[in-house]
């Protein structure tokens, strides 16, 4: 999972960047001891965020990083999820099934009727509405938004998607990002990326 996230992390020019989970903590999100950052904070952290220093051993199963850094997976591990449990199921001689992993769905087959899978994408200006609905099959859905984990303060939202170049929220101008891939673990990271570069 190590491995191809640093590959994606190449691929979206660091717009994902797994080393980014010093900034997250920073900001409160693991814990929900929510907190503004002060500029110093953020600009020392900012330093320790680099995919490109992850040292990783793929013979011995070993990483290492830098003094200050932090390594977050959750960007995509839930497609490492989805992958991992679509191969049991097709191992075990299941052709038609639907996972949600919260954000991210995987679709197997269509359904037994034949016709494909639908899946909702929440509308991120009303949650308890959807944007659209699509038709799928043997694919994974993932969206990435800052509307259901956020804090305010003083008037002011603040989402746990962080810019790996900045340490703050991405202000990306997007609300929302849906990407649809037969490769889940793409899908999730792409899904970050996206919003994090607009």
């Amino acid at each position: 999972i190590l491995s191809r996230g640093l590959e994606l992390c190449a691929l979206t020019d660091g717009a994902l960047d797994l080393t980014a989970y010093s900034a997250v903590q920073a900001w409160g999100f693991p814990t929900g001891a929510y907190r503004v950052p002060d500029e110093t904070e953020l600009e020392q952290l900012v330093g320790t965020i680099d995919y490109t220093q992850v040292e990783l051993d793929e013979q011995t199963g070993q990483a290492r990083l830098s003094d200050g850094m932090s390594l977050d997976l959750g960007a995509v591990a839930k497609g490492f999820a989805a992958r991992e449990a679509e191969a049991a199921i097709r191992d075990a001689g299941g052709t038609s099934a639907m996972l949600d992993l919260g954000g991210n769905v995987t679709v197997i087959g269509a359904k037994e009727d034949g016709s494909p899978w639908r899946v909702a994408v929440k509308d991120p200006r009303d949650t308890s509405s959807y944007l659209c609905v699509l038709a799928l099959t043997n694919v994974t859905l993932s969206t990435s938004g800052g509307y259901e984990r956020y804090f305010e303060e003083d008037g002011v939202r603040y989402h746990h998607i962080i810019d790996p170049e900045t340490g703050y929220p991405a202000d990306s101008g997007l609300l929302s990002v849906t990407v649809v891939s037969a490769d889940h673990l793409l899908a999730d990271a792409l899904s970050t990326a996206l919003f994090v570069a607009g």
